[in-house]
């Protein structure tokens, strides 16, 4: 369980995704530098997004382009 003043995994996922205004960004990087809990679901939810992606990725090169272009 994150101790009290870690960052809540909802803002976790979008300092992940980069979508935060600067300051934030950096106030949650500082934040993660230091803290083994926040930097281990850091880890976890950047696997769990680059997973998305490739699959993702991989299901579009399995459609013919031609096929999807006709949709």
């Amino acid at each position: 369980m994150p101790a009290e003043n870690c960052v809540p995994e909802p803002q976790l996922v979008r300092f992940v995704h980069g979508d935060l205004d600067a300051g934030t960004l950096n106030r949650i990087a500082e934040h993660v530098d230091t803290c083994e809990p926040c930097q281990d679901t850091v880890v976890m939810l950047a696997e769990r997004s680059d997973t998305f992606v490739e699959t993702i990725r991989k299901a579009g090169e399995d459609e013919d382009p031609q096929e999807h272009a006709l949709r």
